[in-house]
C-alpha cells in the first residue's frame, strides 16, 4: 500500500466512524479523501451503502404515501435500488464539489503543497 493510499483510508476510516457518531459529519473529510485516492472513496461509498441499508424501512414508509399518491411503482425491487442510488450520488456529489473548491483555495494559498499532493 503506497501513501497515497493509506492516507486517503486514515481519512476515510474516520469519515466513516464520525458519520456513525452525527450524521452527515464525516462529509467534511471526503474531498480529501478524493484527491488522494479515488478507489478508497468507491470502497466508503459501498461501507456506506451498506451501513444505510438499516435506515430503508423508514425511507421507504415515509416515500409510501407520495407512491400511492402518484401512482408509481410500489415494487421493493425498484425503490431500494433508487434510494441506494441517490444516497450514492449525494456522497459523490459533497465528495467532488468539496474537492473542487479544496483544491482552488489550495492552488492559491499553499502551491508547493498542491504540487506534492498532485504527484504520484
Amino acid at each position: 500500500m503506497n501513501y497515497r493510499t493509506f492516507v486517503a483510508a486514515q481519512f476515510a476510516i474516520l469519515a466513516f466512524f464520525f458519520s456513525n457518531i452525527i450524521p452527515e459529519s464525516g462529509d467534511i473529510l471526503l474531498p480529501i479523501v478524493w484527491l488522494f485516492e479515488k478507489k478508497v472513496l468507491v470502497g466508503f461509498i459501498i461501507a456506506d451503502l451498506i451501513n444505510s441499508l438499516r435506515f430503508l424501512p423508514g425511507a421507504l414508509n415515509v416515500l409510501t404515501p407520495v407512491i400511492h399518491d402518484h401512482h408509481l411503482p410500489t415494487s421493493l425491487f425498484f425503490w431500494v435500488p433508487t434510494v441506494e442510488i441517490f444516497v450514492a450520488i449525494g456522497i459523490l456529489q459533497t465528495a467532488t464539489f468539496g474537492a473542487v473548491f479544496l483544491k482552488r483555495e489550495l492552488r492559491r494559498r499553499a502551491p508547493d503543497v498542491m504540487n506534492r499532493l498532485l504527484c504520484k
